[in-house]
This record gives structure tokens, C-alpha cells and sequence, in this order.
């Protein structure tokens, strides 16, 4: 039986294949199958990834696929 990819490493897809994307922690959160508080542990892990547009939305910033290799591995439970 294959494994399911880890949360964090979801997240980190879907930010490395939306740049300059808006999203809501929530979305974010349903994508990973994680809660809103593990998202908001994994944005504050990785600032240079995420600007603020409202309370709970968050523009994706572009990332290089070299870069996305150092991001901040928080595990999302």
C-alpha cells in the first residue's frame, strides 16, 4: 500500500505551484487535511513565502524549485 504524502509536504507543493496566488488558511488547510492553527504554525515557519492581504488571506510568493528544497519543514499534524 503506498503512503500518503506528509501535510507539510502538500502545502509546500501547492505553494511552490501557485505563485502570487491568494488563498485563505482555511483552503490551505483542507488541502493538507491539517487544522487552521498547524497553517498558521507553517506560515510563521516561512514568512518569505507568504504576505498578509487580510485576516486569514495570504498572497503565495514566488519561490524557485531550488529554494523550495530549504523551506522550513514543520511537520503538520
Amino acid at each position: 500500500m503506498a503512503r500518503k504524502p506528509k501535510k507539510t509536504n502538500i502545502v509546500k507543493d501547492y505553494v511552490v505551484k501557485h505563485p502570487n496566488e491568494t488563498v485563505t488558511v482555511q483552503k490551505l488547510a483542507d488541502i493538507a487535511g491539517c487544522t487552521v492553527q498547524n497553517v498558521y504554525v507553517f506560515i510563521r515557519s516561512n514568512p518569505a513565502l507568504f504576505e498578509l492581504v487580510s485576516r486569514g488571506n495570504y498572497r503565495i510568493l514566488p519561490v524557485s524549485e531550488e529554494s523550495s528544497a530549504s523551506l522550513n519543514a514543520v511537520e503538520l499534524e
